[in-house]
């Protein structure tokens, strides 16, 4: 009887000395589901004020990818790809001109709008097949998930229907596909003889969508290549067949992008720099994540680095400056938040964003040290394709990056993220963007609010 009573009060002490930290993570979940639900809903009110928060969605949409899919339903395909008014690859104009809600503005909206928070919970099933391992729940996930719904470039896409959105469902269907390969370095449980050719339709997919998907298929070939020695003629056979379409494309439209686009191809060193600054722009979150846990891990304090490690990052940022500052000028259009904000700055702002840029050189640099080679390959593969673009915009960047990062980064780099507090912080950096984005086009005179036509209005399809 003693030995019984003393066995319930061991239990009893055992967990109240538990209940604080399972009531912590258990609210932290509760919270995390709530926040999720508050992201769906005002992606769902934003579909109904046919929100705008990238500024020009809604011009590019009536002025670019509806004609562009109007030339897919009027023309034979062979003849509508010679050129049309959009700079991107045709996919997603063939599978909208095909769409049978194509008619109706209202259905055809819902439509775009329902595959977008498809991609969403798409993205958050992925986040826990990764991170299950580590002990990531379902509600962390989710509320990860959630948080591209607050991206005001990935809502826009959405609500004006256009190439932004759907290649990410190739991303991350890509990365389902290769997820034995990249975490557990070891075969997939799919066979070899089906699961490459898939591989290599579904990441040509993305490129098809957009150009500068290209990294996709290179870095899939790369890793199937490796991982199946035995299947490298497959390999090659079957991503050779995934670029006949790229290469007659190329030879149609003599370039990488229709004629309509042509002058606006070329290299710039801009495009560097612009591409930097995104780096570290959507790095924010991630670093207040860090600083948080810095200051409140028992040192109290933010590491820092070494004197010679300081005076090294110090002569790279003269150098960094010297090669880019005398030639960088803020383009007309495009540029992001920041480089708004640093255009408002005066003459101190071209200064300020280089700055920027150098800081977002420093984070990539450090991923290209600590990670993977697949994460090493990734990243060197995601820059290259603006190098040809002068005018980089912010959406291109937005959510890719936090897709890219959370999902095909080296996984034990990137599980430190894989908790309740991380992805609040990127929830929260996200609603202070849509916040300032609204604000700011609203400030400018943009129609940042459209609302639908319930009542079933029509547009021309034909």
């Amino acid at each position: 009887m003693d030995s019984t009573a003393k066995t319930f009060g061991l239990l009893r002490s055992g967990a109240k000395e538990q209940s604080p930290a399972i009531m912590s993570a258990q609210h932290s979940s509760v919270a995390a589901l709530i926040f999720a639900g508050l992201a769906l809903a005002s992606f769902l009110i934003g579909f109904g004020l046919r929100e705008d928060g990238s500024g020009g969605a809604r011009f590019d949409y009536f002025h670019h990818h509806l004609p562009t899919i109007e030339r897919f339903v009027s023309e034979p395909w062979s003849a509508a790809i010679r050129d049309y008014p959009s700079p991107a690859t045709p996919l997603f104009y063939i599978l909208a001109s095909i769409n049978p809600l194509l008619g109706n503005e209202l259905l055809f909206s819902i439509f775009h709008t329902v595959m977008a928070v498809g991609i969403a919970v798409l993205f958050a099933y992925a986040l826990h097949a990764r991170f299950a391992a580590f002990h990531a729940q379902w509600p962390w996930a989710l509320l990860a998930g959630a948080a591209i719904l607050l991206s005001p470039y990935f809502r826009a896409a959405a609500y004006w229907p256009q190439t932004d959105d759907l290649p990410f469902l190739f991303v991350i269907l890509t990365y389902l596909c290769l997820l034995p390969l990249l975490d557990n370095e070891k075969p997939s449980s799919l066979n070899p003889s089906l699961l490459i050719p898939v591989v290599a339709v579904v990441s040509a997919c993305a490129f098809y969508t957009r150009q500068f998907y290209l990294f996709l298929p290179i870095f899939s070939f790369a890793v199937l290549f490796i991982f199946y020695p035995t299947q490298r003629i497959l390999t090659v056979v079957s991503f050779a067949a995934a670029t006949i379409p790229g290469i007659i494309l190329l030879l149609t439209w003599q370039g990488v992008s229709p004629p309509f686009d042509r002058e606006k191809v070329g290299f710039s060193p801009n495009s560097l720099v612009y591409g930097f600054s995104f780096g570290m722009f959507y790095a924010i979150p991630f670093f207040c994540y860090r600083s948080y846990a810095w200051l409140t891990g028992g040192s109290g304090k933010l590491p820092l680095p070494r004197r010679s490690t300081a005076l090294l990052l110090g002569a790279g940022y003269l150098l960094f400056l010297a090669i880019f500052l005398p030639h960088f000028t803020f383009p007309e259009l495009a540029g992001g938040v920041l480089g708004k904000l640093c255009e408002r700055a005066g003459p101190l702002g071209p200064l300020l964003f280089v700055t920027a840029a150098y800081c977002g050189l420093l984070i990539v640099a450090n991923l290209m040290l600590f990670t993977s080679w697949q994460t090493r390959l990734l990243i060197g593969l995601v820059f290259v394709p603006f190098l040809i673009r002068p005018i980089v915009y912010q959406r291109y960047f937005d959510p890719l990056l936090l897709v890219l990062f959370m999902l095909f980064y080296n996984r034990r780099y990137v599980a430190r993220y894989a908790n309740h507090r991380a992805a609040f912080s990127v929830a929260g950096f996200n609603v202070a963007l849509l916040i300032a984005a609204i604000g700011y086009y609203h400030a400018s005179g943009h129609m940042v609010f459209d609302p639908l036509d319930w009542s079933h209005k029509q547009f021309s399809a034909q």
